[in-house]
């Protein structure tokens, strides 16, 4: 089936320097917090969703729209995602894959990090990250609307 998941990244602990100034992506430890990954609100089954790479997508940060984009332009389609994962893995009912975004994400303003400018008119330049209050809201045609608010740092 298929969902909206905003696949919250915290990118300052996604980017490890090597001594040489060089980096890499760590993608474990940044996107594995208790609060990083609202999903939601209903779940689409294939036979109701036949083609889901033909969807509009708009994410909005405070009202401001961020992403204007469609699923069509995402680097992997979800049945190939699907396919890759069954290669090494065993998936099961409720299992859950992120298949990304198509961009308009915070990280490509932010060259310290090695986020790369984007070239296209169809996302807006954000200038931050998201902060603590801030509203989220996803958008994709046909599977409804996700809306968050940006928490604080959560302590047992």
């Amino acid at each position: 089936g298929y969902t909206i998941l905003n696949d919250v990244t915290a990118r300052e602990r996604q980017v490890r320097f090597r001594p040489d100034g060089a980096y890499f992506y760590e993608a474990g430890s940044s996107k594995n917090f208790d609060t990083s990954t609202p999903m939601g609100p209903y779940i689409l089954t294939a036979d109701e969703l036949p083609d889901p790479q033909t969807l509009a997508l708009k994410t909005y940060v405070n009202q401001e729209l961020r992403q204007n984009n469609s699923t069509s332009n995402m680097i992997f389609p979800a049945t190939y995602l699907v396919h890759f994962f069954s290669t090494f893995l065993t998936l099961y009912p409720g299992y859950t894959i992120s298949t990304g975004t198509p961009g308009g994400t915070a990280w490509g303003s932010d060259k310290e990090l090695g986020g790369r400018p984007y070239m296209r008119n169809d996302v807006v330049r954000a200038k931050d990250y998201l902060q603590v209050g801030d509203v989220v809201r996803c958008e994709i045609e046909r599977l409804g609307v996700l809306r968050n608010t940006v928490a604080g740092p959560q302590h047992p």
